[in-house]
């Protein structure tokens, strides 16, 4: 069975030669002046592939919605599979980064989102983070 075990809110990532690349990871706030507003970030993650899923598509499902009601804002589905045969070591458990860009996602009101992650329809993880209006100047 495959599970989500790493899950970030940063700036900017992505895969590359199967490495993940973080840039300003681990987001909680976001400032935004007007509303909607556009989100502007990234979604990176590491995935632990079951060996009864190697040669089959992992589906990779966020949804974001408000903390206080449970709205959904948007939701993002990517698939991809690792295939059985690989350079693997005999007992490696394979680990699967990926980047699920939100980066034009609309933000309708500051408050508390969360994103929930799941892999094939199992229990993920949850990032919980806030918009907010910058402090006024005086």
């Amino acid at each position: 069975m495959s599970s989500i075990q790493t899950l970030i809110l940063c700036d900017f990532a992505q895969v590359r030669d199967g490495l993940l690349f973080v840039s300003s990871g681990g987001i909680t706030r976001v400032y935004r002046d007007e509303f909607p507003a556009p989100f502007g970030c990234f979604v990176a993650g590491i995935l632990q592939v079951g060996p009864a899923e190697l040669d089959r598509v992992i589906e990779i499902r966020l949804v974001v919605a408000q903390t206080s009601d449970a709205t959904q804002v948007a939701e993002a589905v990517g698939a991809f599979s690792c295939g059985a045969e690989d350079s693997r070591l005999l007992g490696e458990t394979p680990m699967l980064p990926f980047v699920i860009p939100l980066v034009g996602l609309a933000l309708p009101a500051p408050g508390q989102y969360d994103i929930r992650a799941s892999a094939n329809g199992e229990t993920g993880q949850l990032i919980t983070f806030y918009v907010l209006e910058p402090p006024t100047q005086a």
